[in-house]
C-alpha cells in the first residue's frame, strides 16, 4: 500500500481526475497537457501518462477516484480507499458462497492471489471496485431468487431487484469489463421482474452520464485510441 505504484502510473490519471472533480471541474472537459496544475499536484500531474489526451475512465469511477482524492493523503490515500472496497469486495465473495451453498473459505482464492494485491494495492487499479459492485448485485439476486429479499415480502423483493440493477450499472460505469456479464445477470432475474431490474439500470447509468454529457465525446474519442 506504501510502496511507489509497480505495474503501471495509471493511479496519477485517477487522481488527477478525482482532484478536478473535486474542484468542481470535469475531468472529460480537457486534457491534463492543456491545464496548469494547482498547487499540490504538479507531481501527479507530471505523471499521467498520455496528458495530451482526455481521461478514458467512465463516470462511476470518477466517483471513486473522487473519494480517494477527497482524502488528501495522495496516492496513498487514493490506493488506501482502492484497497477497502476490495476488502468489502472479499467479504461480498464469502457471502455469495455461502448463499449458493458452498464453503465460503474459497474466497480465498480470490483473496489470497498475489494479482490483485498487487494489482489494487500495490498499483492502484480501480479493477477490484467494478467488481465489488458487480458481486453485490449478484448478491441481492441470489437472495430475492431463494426468497431471502429485503423484508421478506414482494415490496423487499422489488427493492432487491431495483437496487441490484442500480449496483449493476454503478459496476460497468466503473469498470466496462463487468458490462460483458449483464445477460447472465438478467438470467437471475425472474421475468416478472426484468422490468424493475432494467428500469434501475438505466436510471442509474443515465444519473451518472447526465453531470458529463457535454463532455463525453472526449472519452469516447479516448477510447476510440
Amino acid at each position: 500500500l506504501f510502496s511507489p505504484p509497480q505495474l503501471s502510473d495509471d493511479v496519477h490519471r485517477y487522481l488527477w481526475d478525482g482532484a478536478t472533480l473535486l474542484r468542481g471541474g470535469s475531468p472529460y472537459a480537457a486534457a491534463p497537457s492543456s491545464v496548469e496544475p494547482p498547487p499540490g499536484l504538479e507531481t501527479v500531474h507530471a505523471g499521467i501518462n498520455h496528458p495530451e489526451h482526455v481521461t478514458i475512465y467512465p463516470p462511476a469511477a470518477q466517483l471513486v477516484f473522487a473519494a480517494g482524492a477527497a482524502t488528501g493523503l495522495g496516492i496513498t490515500g487514493l490506493k488506501g480507499i482502492l484497497v477497502l472496497i476490495d476488502l468489502v469486495l472479499c467479504g461480498l465473495l464469502m457471502l455469495l458462497l455461502n448463499r449458493l451453498g458452498l464453503p465460503s473459505r474459497h474466497a480465498v482464492i480470490y483473496a489470497w492471489n498475489p494479482l490483485p494485491v498487487l494489482e489494487i494495492a500495490g498499483s492502484g487499479h480501480v479493477d477490484g471496485a467494478g467488481m465489488c459492485f458487480f458481486i453485490a448485485a449478484c448478491c441481492l439476486l441470489v437472495n430475492a431468487r431463494s426468497g431471502r429479499g429485503a423484508s421478506g415480502d414482494g415490496a423487499g423483493e422489488k427493492a432487491s431487484y431495483l437496487l441490484a440493477g442500480g449496483l449493476a450499472a454503478f459496476a460497468g460505469l466503473v469498470k466496462l469489463f463487468p458490462l460483458v456479464f449483464l445477460p447472465a445477470l438478467l438470467s437471475l432475474v425472474p421475468s416478472g421482474r426484468r422490468r424493475h431490474f432494467t428500469a434501475a439500470f438505466a436510471a442509474t447509468t443515465a444519473l451518472l452520464l447526465a453531470p458529463f454529457i457535454p463532455g463525453l465525446a472526449g472519452l469516447l474519442a479516448t477510447l476510440d485510441i
